[in-house]
């Protein structure tokens, strides 16, 4: 599963077709986690990720999980493992800041 789970961090009024309530981290770590356990991936991997830990927990001992974030920055992936998948465990995620054409760092 890959999902861009939009980061706590980015998710306040600019979003004029989603309701406030549904933007609050309350209301969708329970809603991403429901969803997540739903479709039972041996993979997870997610973009925008700011609350790894939080994701994790909700995930319960079944999962395992890496976090890498952007350079300067609290947002990241993260990738998460079903532990019984077989799936070997990764030890290591490395985030890649690209180049503008300007040779600027992309945030």
């Amino acid at each position: 599963m890959q999902w861009n789970i939009l980061a706590d961090a980015l998710a306040f009024n600019s979003f004029d077709r989603v309701p406030d309530d549904l933007l609050h981290w309350n209301v969708r770590l329970p809603l991403i986690a429901h969803h997540i356990h739903d479709h039972k991936p041996d993979i997870i991997c997610l973009q925008e990720c700011d609350k790894f830990d939080d994701i994790l927990q909700a995930l319960g001992e079944k999962y395992d999980g890496v976090f890498a974030p952007k350079k300067d920055q609290l947002i990241g992936n993260a990738i998460y493992w079903n532990k019984s998948s077989g799936v070997e465990r990764i030890s290591e995620l490395k985030a890649v800041n690209f180049k503008t054409p300007e040779g600027k760092d992309e945030s």
